[in-house]
C-alpha cells in the first residue's frame, strides 16, 4: 500500500501519520474478515 506522508513535518510527526495510516489499513482489514465471518455463517 502507497503511503501519503508529508515529509515536510518533524519526524516525531511523520511516525505518527505513518501509525495512523497503519491503524486505518488495519481497522479495514478487520472489517473486511468480520464481513467474510459473517458471509461464511
Amino acid at each position: 500500500p502507497c503511503l501519503s506522508i508529508d515529509y515536510s513535518g518533524s519526524f516525531g510527526d511523520i511516525v505518527q501519520q505513518i501509525v495512523l495510516q497503519l491503524n486505518k489499513e488495519k481497522n479495514e482489514s478487520n472489517q473486511k474478515y468480520q464481513t467474510l465471518e459473517k458471509l461464511n455463517d
